[in-house]
């Protein structure tokens, strides 16, 4: 039986490594070509009294004797880098490594972690550079978080990544929330660029490294991904861009928070107002996969015209780390500039409008009739009242049972609301 590629390759590494081997191998243990070579190149070399000078003389018969063979150099190479076997084992286990590990923290618990990357994804024009903005701007006030807890790290600064070159618009905003901007550091394409290339131009990751590191920023905001890479599509590119944005987090022990777009909407779909799951969010796989928590913003319809000024929904739709939170709600409010909103953000996520049934106006008519009658209403007259109303005995029982804890009925008294 052929003895696997790992296991002659261990022999070498041990035997230039001045390791005794039971039993000693022999020629035929090696694939025929550049490791049956490398052997007999070195089998017979006599100890030299040190590990160093042994494997030095070793390592000067192998390459020559591997180089002419197909695959040799690199064979070479991994003898090379090969771990010895020892009498300690040379690879830490997890017990062995878990004192090094730094423990989840979050700097808003179960939406952003610390050291991590977090990714926010929307439809454009629902908001999402203006949450960014507005988590910056409770960081550096010290506010609360849109749940309502504490702000883990009041006063701290904070770096805005702007892709997409609109300073002018986030300083607008910053200056009618009455923002302590002295706290918001941009990040900006210089006059010479045309865009902001987080991807292929080193002076931007190397600018950002030392903003991280001079300012210490409890959050790094970068507006868009798709606007910093140069290739969101492209699973190298994304696996580059989001690696050294996952180190500069765990480095200098910050949150990433990058905004992004989700994919075209199919033909035929009212793409504002439709709901979110990781699938939709825009270019390649890795992106979501790379991202410890996502959140995905919505607008909601509650009303039966569509209103893309209505509320939103936020929530996670994707967590590595901890259970989903419960979903928020968020309004833009308006100033009385006239021409800027805040948002304010609500417990409860806006319930989406559907259709009344006939069931559902069949509900409505009864609580109202029951809160004028004050008092029980018989059976009998209660379906006279519903027939006259328009709504039959099936659509009536349908209702009542739809409103169980509301509404309750008898024999003996009738229909009446339930106290309260």
């Amino acid at each position: 039986m052929t003895r696997s590629l790992q296991a002659q390759i261990q022999d070498l590494s041990d035997w230039i490594a001045g390791e005794e081997i039971e039993p000693l191998p022999a020629p035929q243990d090696f694939s025929d070509g550049a490791l049956r070579a490398a052997w007999r190149a070195i089998s017979d070399v006599v100890w030299a009294g040190d590990v160093a000078t042994f494997r030095q003389r070793c390592l000067a018969l192998m390459q020559p004797a591997m180089a002419g063979y197909a695959g040799g150099p690199a064979l070479y190479e991994r003898v090379q880098r090969n771990v010895p076997c020892t009498v300690q084992r040379p690879f830490r286990s997890l017990a062995e490594i878990s004192e090094t590990l730094t423990p989840v923290t979050w700097l808003w618990h179960a939406w952003l972690p610390v050291g991590m990357i977090a990714l926010l994804a929307a439809r454009p024009g629902t908001g999402k550079s203006m949450i960014g903005l507005d988590l910056a701007q409770r960081i550096i006030a010290g506010q609360s978080w849109p749940d309502g807890s504490a702000m883990s790290r009041p006063g701290a600064n904070v770096i805005y990544v702007d892709g997409e070159g609109i300073p002018a618009v986030h300083n607008q905003r910053a200056v009618a929330w009455g923002m302590a901007r002295e706290h918001l550091y941009f990040l900006l394409a210089d006059e010479d660029d045309i865009v902001l290339n987080l991807s292929r131009a080193a002076k931007y990751q190397e600018r950002l490294e030392q903003m991280a590191f001079r300012l210490q920023p409890a959050l790094v905001i970068v507006d868009s991904l798709g606007a910093v890479g140069d290739g969101e599509n492209d699973v190298e590119e994304v696996r580059d861009l989001l690696g050294y944005l996952g180190r500069l987090a765990q480095q200098h022990a910050t949150s990433v928070l990058l905004i992004h777009h989700l994919r075209k909407a199919s033909s035929g779909q009212t793409s504002f107002f439709e709901s979110i799951d990781p699938d939709q969010v825009r270019g390649s796989g890795h992106i979501v996969a790379m991202s410890r928590v996502v959140w995905g913003l919505t607008t909601v319809q509650t009303t039966a015209q569509p209103d893309p000024n209505g509320p939103r929904r936020l929530a996670v739709i994707k967590s590595n780390l901890a259970r989903h939170p419960k979903p928020l709600g968020m309004e833009m409010q308006p100033l009385p500039d006239g021409e800027n909103v805040r948002l304010a953000y609500a417990a409860e996520a806006p319930v989406p409008y559907h259709e009344p049934t006939v069931s559902d106006n069949a509900g409505a008519w009864l609580m109202d009739y029951l809160a004028v009658a004050g008092e029980p209403v018989r059976s009998k007259d209660l379906l006279a009242a519903a027939a006259e109303a328009g709504f039959n005995r099936m659509a009536l029982y349908r209702a009542k049972d739809q409103l169980a804890g509301k509404v309750i009925s008898t024999k003996g008294t009738g229909w009446s609301l339930a106290q309260e």
